[in-house]
């Protein structure tokens, strides 16, 4: 029987660590489960939608099911070969998954049993480590100074207009165009790059995949294009900016890590569409951590730490989750890169 494994890479030593459970029959028809899971999609304008927006369908039962297999074939023995316990101040984790792991949501691995409150499960990955996904074990690099462009498209999405106000005093930013020239413009200067928008996937030709801005879709194809001289992190509060596709599933090529491949140390991303007032309340949570309720007075030489990105999306989920939302509904926001 063919099995999986990991290699867990440190400094000093590397691992490997078979996952006994995880065996190629188990991991197609898991990974088949989670592709066909119903999941929200809220996010399109009625333009680009077949019908209106729907409710939240009851999908956690079998999102459930996934994570919990996921717990037992791969984190359970990765966390028991770190030897690593519960903390309040997790260490940190990047996955480099290959293959069907690519598709699943690892970050999120738990065991969410039916009746138990699902911010306080039995068992979670998040209790243990702060996980982070990269295309290649060398994306990663160091942070230096910081200018923040913020791209809001509050026309379809209304709860973008309060967004990131009260913890980054980013209310003239805000004012900018959200228009594909102005953005293109600021990317090569821009060292954290934020957009609130829709998002499209295109899966039949990834490059194609796109932010939906006031005047048009910006595609992975044109943020390739850009020198991206100071670029260290992106928030994609956008639908589906962490999707692959199956054909392409070691290379990775998803809007979030087509950002690291052209610069960006570290992007927040979605595994699939989000409700809009999730995406503010995550952003919020995440710049008050990442400023340290200090607030920016001006947008060049701001004090921030970029590399502390990935606590601060953990620290955002867990408001998020604490306000006792269905996993559909935290699940989907995902760190990458450093």
């Amino acid at each position: 029987m063919d099995t999986s494994s990991a290699l867990l890479i440190s400094v000093n030593d590397v691992q490997h660590v078979p996952l006994l459970s995880a065996d190629n029959l188990q991991l197609g028809y898991r990974n088949h489960s989670y592709s066909n899971i119903d999941m929200p999609d809220i996010c399109l304008p009625a333009q680009f939608l077949d019908e209106k927006p729907k409710e939240l369908p009851l999908s956690d039962t079998s999102l459930r099911d996934v994570l919990h297999w996921i717990w037992d074939a791969v984190s359970k023995p990765i966390i028991q070969a770190l030897g690593v316990e519960k903390s309040d101040n997790p260490k940190r984790i990047w996955w480099c998954p290959t293959g069907n792991f690519s598709f699943l949501p690892l970050h999120a691995a738990g065991i969410y049993e039916e009746g138990i409150s699902l911010h306080q499960p039995p068992e979670s990955i998040s209790d243990y480590l702060i996980s982070s996904y990269i295309p290649t074990i060398a994306s990663t690099r160091s942070s230096t100074d910081v200018e923040m462009m913020v791209v809001l498209e509050s026309r379809t999405l209304p709860w973008t207009a309060c967004a990131l106000g009260s913890t980054c005093n980013l209310r003239g930013e805000a004012h900018n165009p959200a228009t594909i020239e102005h953005v293109v413009s600021r990317l090569p200067t821009a060292s954290i790059v934020h957009f609130s928008c829709h998002g499209m996937q295109n899966v039949v030709n990834p490059l194609e995949s796109a932010l939906l801005l006031d005047d048009g879709p910006l595609t992975i194809r044109d943020i390739l294009k850009q020198p991206m001289l100071h670029s260290q992190l992106a928030f994609l509060c956008a639908c589906e900016t962490a999707t692959g596709t199956e054909d392409l599933a070691d290379e990775a090529m998803s809007f979030g890590t087509s950002l690291l491949y052209s610069g960006f140390n570290s992007a927040v991303a979605t595994m699939w569409s989000i409700a809009d007032e999730d995406g503010a309340t995550i952003s919020d949570y995440f710049y008050e951590y990442l400023f340290n309720d200090r607030g920016l007075e001006n947008r060049k030489g701001c004090l921030s730490d970029t590399n502390q990105s990935a606590h601060a999306l953990h620290h955002a989920i867990k408001a998020l989750r604490s306000s006792g939302v269905p996993l559909e509904r935290w699940v989907p926001f995902i760190h990458m890169g450093a």
